[in-house]
């Protein structure tokens, strides 16, 4: 369970760190190649575009990740706690009708 949930927060991590390495990427060589002032708004607006759809997309990424550990935790904890409770009835021994 413990291994599932890190490797989960990890995708995440690293989803956010990629993605937020290609904006400054973007802004970097929108800011070098922005020549003019009409160039540079119509760059400007694309970049910001293109900014908050990789945001966007990282939104739904985590948001994604998140539900499915959510999940799997929710399944497992179930799982266990079953399992405890089975084995709790099976030692107190059989239930006598009277």
């Amino acid at each position: 369970m413990a291994r599932f949930i890190t490797e989960q927060e990890n995708n995440v991590r690293s989803l956010q760190a990629e993605t937020l390495k290609k904006i400054a990427e973007l802004n970097q060589s929108a800011g070098a190649s922005a020549t003019g002032i009409s160039g540079r708004c119509t760059g400007d607006q694309g970049d910001r575009r293109s900014d908050q759809s990789l945001e966007n997309s990282i939104d739904k990424a985590v948001t994604k990740f998140n539900k499915e550990k959510d999940g799997y935790v929710d399944r497992a904890s179930r799982t266990l706690l079953e399992n405890l409770r089975t084995k709790y009835l099976q030692s107190k021994g059989p239930i006598e009708d009277k």
